[in-house]
């Protein structure tokens, strides 16, 4: 025969479930996340974008400095990253650049650490801390499925958002709420034309496929950085229509 107080704990048990599954059922009519939706925010817990190739890094990090810049700017973000490591080739992150994507340098406190487990130490202590957490984990095999549930845990008893740069190889099994990959796209080239003709440099444009969401299905997304609103947007060249043949602008405009 159960206690008081263990009918008690029974019962708030039971409220807690039936709250998670209700959540769960939400997200799966909601549709998965899209990052042009207005107020698009990322759930509590731990998250992973993917360069698609080695030479997509960049946009992969450009990406996460936009998704940074869209969580609540009463926390600290503790950035992690690994001090020489040979995955690293393009360099510290850079104030400026993080700056043009609307997230302020001052809200980072960047972390070195001389090893894969400190790093993973790092991002779980950061979380736990109640602050964001962006680690660069790469394709460390110490962070594998015991580490990912552990940081997704952390963040999400905070109210946090854990987010993992991987490497452009196919991803382990973790316990991330969401993976994106992420490749570089084509940009709109600018109305304008210099001295010789040619068009100025278009805003950068990512092709972001989701290909993993708990409680929904895979989803691909064309996003278009806007600089006045300094959130993602939709191309509006290729907005209601399908894309030109290559060559097809040259052609117009020799």
């Amino acid at each position: 025969m159960l206690r008081p107080t263990s009918k008690v704990r029974l019962q708030a048990l039971r409220t807690k479930i039936r709250c998670l599954e209700d959540a769960r059922f939400s997200a799966r009519e909601s549709g998965p996340p899209d990052p042009r939706a207005p107020g698009f925010a990322l759930e509590s817990g731990l998250h992973e974008v993917c360069p698609a190739g080695y030479l997509d890094t960049p946009s992969a990090l450009a990406f996460l400095a936009g998704l940074l810049a869209g969580l609540e700017r009463d926390r600290f973000i503790l950035w992690a990253r690994m001090a020489g490591s040979k995955g690293q080739d393009f360099g510290p992150p850079s104030p400026h650049g993080l700056f043009q994507r609307g997230l302020d340098p001052s809200r980072i406190v960047l972390t070195q650490t001389g090893s894969v487990r400190d790093l993973l130490w790092a991002m779980e202590e950061g979380a736990t801390s109640g602050a964001h957490v962006f680690g660069e984990v790469g394709a460390a095999p110490a962070y594998d499925l015991t580490a990912s549930k552990r940081l997704n845990c952390a963040a999400q008893r905070q109210g946090a958002v854990v987010l993992a740069l991987r490497s452009h190889h196919p991803a382990c099994p973790s316990a991330a709420l969401t993976r994106w990959r992420v490749r570089a796209a084509p940009s709109r080239a600018r109305p304008w034309r210099g001295a010789t003709g040619t068009p100025g440099l278009g805003a950068p444009c990512w092709q972001a496929d989701l290909e993993r969401v708990r409680g929904s299905a895979p989803a691909t997304f064309d996003l278009e950085w806007n600089d006045e609103t300094l959130c993602f947007a939709k191309p509006a060249a290729l907005a209601d229509r399908p894309a030109r043949p290559v060559g097809t602008a040259f052609r117009a405009a020799s």
